[in-house]
């Protein structure tokens, strides 16, 4: 089992495709698939010519061969044909970034904060979520450097216990708040760390919020990275960002290869900086 790096080019002719797709041709990858020790990055070749049957042919084929080569899960945050994001969601596990996103909580935290012109200790956190548990884990992140806490959710009564636990332990009370509730912006930083949206998507709209999930409207969705590897000639010149995506799948593959579990070594050492946070 392996994992990748996905991304489309209009570099490849509907010859090439229509070959690949009733007669079997691989050649169309052939100088499309690039190797590294920690990198296996694939070209789909997109020709702008392609119809929609053809393209539903296309990409059925396209899965089969990438289940045949053993891809397990895919960075695809570049993948921008609907059809073909779509296809890839139903056959593959699509990294987001969330690992990432959990792993390095403060320091994201930290600099958004810098962005929105506060400093962090002054901000009150407002996480959207219907999950005690994992509302938990970012909080205790980041319990000693924020004001307040507050969670937005639709399940108020699981939060019943979670609440009394951080109560007694930091004394510290965490405010919870429904639809009900008009979301102010000042001094306030909101993440949603909810998979499925469970409030309005223009809800949060007016305020200071990270939405990795992408389902809120305003909010700013991904962190860009700065940090070495070996393989950066390779990176650098096919134009890959080092975002929460990508860094989730480099960080993977670098680990299975060095048999280091799921630790990322590259946040575990604070071997990188957070370059900015963007819409």
């Amino acid at each position: 089992m392996q994992d990748c790096y996905m991304t489309t080019t209009e570099k490849g002719s509907l010859l090439e495709v229509i070959l690949f797709c009733f007669f079997g041709f691989k050649q169309l990858f052939k100088k499309r698939i690039i190797k590294g020790n920690d990198l296996l990055i694939i070209f789909i070749p997109l020709p702008k010519s392609l119809g929609e049957k053809l393209q539903t042919i296309y990409f059925k084929k396209l899965c089969k061969l990438f289940h045949k080569m053993h891809i397990r899960n895919i960075c695809a945050y570049n993948i921008k044909n609907p059809v073909l994001a779509y296809k890839l969601r139903t056959e593959f596990y699509i990294l987001k970034g969330i690992s990432v996103f959990h792993d390095a909580f403060y320091d994201i935290l930290e600099r958004f904060s810098k962005k929105i012109g506060y400093p962090l200790k002054e901000c009150e956190l407002v996480l959207i979520s219907n999950y005690p548990r994992e509302a938990k884990q970012y909080i205790l992140k980041i319990i000693k450097q924020i004001k307040s806490i507050v969670i937005y959710t639709t399940k108020p009564d699981k939060f019943t216990n979670m609440i009394e636990e951080i109560k007694k332990q930091y004394g510290i009370y965490i405010t919870l708040k429904s639809k009900e509730d008009y979301a102010k912006k000042y001094k306030k930083i909101y993440v949603n760390i909810e998979p499925t949206p469970i409030f309005k998507e223009s809800f949060f709209q007016s305020v200071h919020m990270i939405d990795s999930y992408k389902f809120y409207k305003g909010a700013f969705c991904d962190v860009i990275f700065s940090y070495n590897t070996p393989e950066d000639h390779i990176i650098k010149e096919n134009k890959i960002i080092k975002n929460l995506c990508f860094t989730e799948y480099y960080t993977k593959t670098h680990n299975n290869h060095e048999n280091k579990g799921n630790t990322s070594k590259i946040l575990k050492n604070d071997h990188y900086k957070i370059v900015n946070i963007v819409k």
